[in-house]
């Protein structure tokens, strides 16, 4: 995908690299899109997707260990439609005794808009939420 191409199709974009093992960084992304989101409709509802996913990210992935990474991308779209995306490390193996528990994060993310879930040759994750202009805060 090129950038003419993002150009045509996104009229704001935002992106941070955050600690993934900071306990902090699900905050810090949810106020960095906030921030960026300000009196869009859709800012209620994108702040809930960047926690979820970003708590996803923290918990379950490679992110979460010692000097991981987490990526938060915000994107209004030209039509009005917000896309949120995060990216990880990728799934980690639970630590000794780690109890492996799937919740409702995702559920909870596709309540909200279209989500789409890939996953790169390295073994990094990008989870991507869209949120319909029409769409009130939920």
């Amino acid at each position: 995908m090129n950038a003419t191409f993002l150009e045509t199709v996104m009229h704001d974009v935002a992106v941070w690299t955050l600690p993934g093992n900071d306990p902090r960084v699900v905050g810090i992304a949810r106020d960095h899109v906030a921030g960026h989101q300000a009196g869009h409709p859709g800012h209620d509802s994108a702040r809930r997707v960047v926690s979820e996913l970003v708590t996803n990210a923290h918990i379950h992935s490679r992110s979460g260990r010692e000097g991981g990474l987490i990526g938060v991308g915000v994107a209004i779209r030209r039509n009005g439609d917000v896309s949120v995306i995060v990216s990880d490390d990728g799934p980690a193996e639970p630590h000794e005794g780690e109890r492996v528990d799937y919740g409702r994060g995702l559920f909870i993310c596709a309540y909200f808009g279209h989500i789409v879930i890939e996953e790169e040759p390295d073994g990094c994750q990008v989870f991507t939420v869209t949120i319909g202009a029409q769409e009130e805060d939920k």
